[in-house]
């Protein structure tokens, strides 16, 4: 993302951003002589599919892609389809219109996965969504209810301990406040007390007329 946000402010056109190539590598510190192959091509059953990678496309558009056309892949498409809802936060149509896909949702291995994901992007209640999955078993629903519940609990113990903290801060710099506005009028009391006018004080403290009245009254 770095990268290819300073290409783009540079002037460079989408078509021609360049990414830095990223070489993984592994630091092996281990007390043994390491006997494994050092060469990270060696790692794989089939290196030749490194290099036949390189050579295809490395984007999958999902949204110019019909539905039907990506639930092809079965499962993958399953996931590629719940990718390409999540933006629109409103899974309900797609479930309502697509009884292929709730019935793939419901004898997959990750339905609760699955689910949890579609809730944690969903504007509708966790009740709507799940009664749309008709077939779903009574102990998994009982399952997601009851982890979306811990979330729930987390969420707002999170923020109450924000809270708090956010309550220490406010309290620190309405003391560090306090602090000052009676170190300036301490100061101005004194400049007062011996001869100078108030405009005189303002200008030296670089405050208006209307901010030392303030502090005195």
């Amino acid at each position: 993302r770095h990268h290819v946000k300073q290409q783009r402010k540079q002037g460079t056109k989408p078509s021609e951003v360049k990414l830095p190539v990223i070489f993984p590598f592994v630091i092996y510190t281990g007390k043994k002589p390491y006997d494994g192959t050092k060469r990270l091509i060696d790692a794989f059953d089939t290196p030749h599919l490194l290099y036949e990678m390189l050579e295809s496309n490395y984007i999958i558009e999902l949204q110019s892609e019909t539905i039907s056309h990506i639930m092809k892949d079965n499962e993958a498409g399953l996931a590629e389809v719940m990718l390409r809802e999540s933006v629109k936060r409103d899974f309900c149509p797609l479930l309502d219109n697509n009884p292929e896909i709730r019935k793939l949702i419901e004898k997959s291995d990750y339905k609760h996965e699955i689910i949890m994901y579609i809730l944690g992007h969903e504007i509708h209640s966790a009740a709507t969504v799940l009664n749309k999955i008709e077939d779903l078993d009574k102990e998994e629903k009982t399952k997601i209810m009851s982890e979306l519940r811990r979330i729930e609990q987390r969420g707002i113990r999170l923020g109450e301990e924000r809270g708090i903290r956010l309550g220490e801060e406010r309290g620190i710099k309405l003391g560090e406040e306090r602090g000052k506005q009676r170190g300036f009028r301490e100061t101005i009391t004194k400049l007062l007390k011996n001869g100078m006018k108030k405009p005189q004080v303002a200008n030296i403290l670089e405050i208006t007329l209307q901010k030392l009245e303030a502090l005195l009254g």
